[in-house]
């Protein structure tokens, strides 16, 4: 093979690598994004609580 042929070979793999990571950093921002959802989630529905026992403590 001649020079030319591994450059354009290590190119090739270099390429495929970067792919491969792109695709686990967009599987992992996806989860990160779902992990963050469900944490905005979580805090309403505290928020809602606590809204409900403070008119309950006042109430009496």
């Amino acid at each position: 093979m001649s020079d030319l042929d591994d450059t354009l070979m290590m190119a090739n793999r270099a390429t495929a690598e970067s792919e491969r990571l792109i695709a686990e950093f967009k599987k992992s921002l996806k989860r990160n994004e779902e992990f963050i959802e469900r944490g905005r989630a979580c805090l309403e529905k505290t928020r809602e609580d606590l809204r409900d026992i403070k008119s309950r403590v006042f109430r009496f």
